[in-house]
């Protein structure tokens, strides 16, 4: 039985392998045309650091365009290859959670995988069709696999310096690969400091400090010369209008679970953000009980990764419209 629903988990990807392979066209599409620059310096040996860091957009992805020129030089630019990129990089996350879950979730091992299997149809879920079919999208998933990454460093059993230091290198490359890139540093953190058993306080007092010293360095160099993109809308128009801001977040973290888009991806996210809601205030009411908070604490940082993600793209997206939030590729920041 237990081979039978492993098997389970694993036919949601399989799933997706097969749309992407029948589907995906060797045809650079939107942002994937500025990479031109990129592969016209890199063939007259004139691409430096500068150009792989310069702004995008909003983003400052340092290192998928490292992944870009790579694949571009191997692969004469075919931009399917960053399709597989991405796709084995949401392998990856579905890993880790797997993972997680075995380090937190106690009991038989099938209601667990059950419960991967439920994970799986989410991560691999074909709605969000345009961040499979675009190779650019691998930005999007960079960060939550440098997150889950982190949690599961967390834990390790490395001592306490490695698994800050390894983490403060993984959250560098979140920083720097996806606008929402930074919440890497606020999100670990927590978990580090909760997971870890040890009583040398001073010795983790000293890491949370150079800890948050990466995260102010990072956030400085990210916004060094930072310019705001013409086509971005201005960030006021949230306070300007709260209930249009309220309805864009709600259908922003509904729409992996929505059938349809406009109202019932509002009612689906105002139910998981009650949830979510409602799983942090047992913590606190449970919050003498060390063991369930260090298990319960990781799945909680997830989902306030896809909380916060859905406040800053509210914050920079409003502008566009409250039917930007059911924009598919949205569906890789808050599934």
């Amino acid at each position: 039985m237990q081979w039978f629903v492993f098997c389970l988990t694993l036919a949601p990807p399989c799933f997706l392998a097969l749309l992407i392979f029948k589907y995906s066209v060797d045809l650079p599409q939107w942002d994937e045309w500025e990479y031109v620059r990129l592969f016209e310096k890199l063939s007259r040996g004139s691409l430096t650091i500068a150009d792989l860091f310069a702004q995008m957009n909003e983003y400052r992805q340092f290192f998928p365009n490292l992944v870009f020129v790579a694949l571009g030089w191997l692969t004469r630019g075919d931009v399917r290859y960053e399709m597989l990129v991405t796709f084995l990089v949401a392998c990856l996350i579905s890993f880790n959670v797997y993972r997680l879950a075995e380090h937190t979730i106690g009991g038989d091992r099938i209601p667990r995988l059950f419960l991967i299997l439920v994970a799986n149809l989410i991560i691999f879920s074909p709605a969000q069709y345009e961040n499979w079919l675009q190779g650019q999208q691998l930005v999007y998933y960079f960060p939550i696999a440098c997150v889950t990454l982190c949690l599961l460093v967390a834990y390790s059993h490395w001592n306490l310096k490695t698994k800050f230091g390894v983490c403060a290198c993984l959250s560098v490359v979140s920083t720097f690969s996806s606008a929402n890139g930074i919440l890497c540093w606020l999100l670990v953190l927590p978990v580090l400091i909760l997971v870890e058993p040890s009583d040398r306080l001073s010795a983790r007092r000293w890491l949370v400090i150079a800890w948050v010293f990466g995260l102010c360095s990072s956030a400085a160099l990210y916004l060094y010369h930072y310019q705001k993109p013409l086509s971005s809308p201005t960030a006021s128009t949230a306070l300007s209008y709260p209930l249009l801001a309220i309805t864009y977040f709600l259908g922003f973290l509904g729409a992996p679970l929505a059938l349809e888009k406009g109202k019932v991806a509002a009612v689906a996210g105002l139910i998981l953000t009650s949830g979510f809601g409602l799983s942090c205030f047992y913590l606190f009411r449970r919050r003498a009980d060390l063991a369930l908070v260090r298990r319960m604490m990781t799945w909680l940082m997830i989902g306030a990764y896809s909380i916060l993600t859905g406040v800053m793209t509210t914050i920079g997206r409003l502008g566009f419209g409250v039917g930007q939030s059911q924009n598919t590729r949205y569906i890789g920041f808050s599934a």
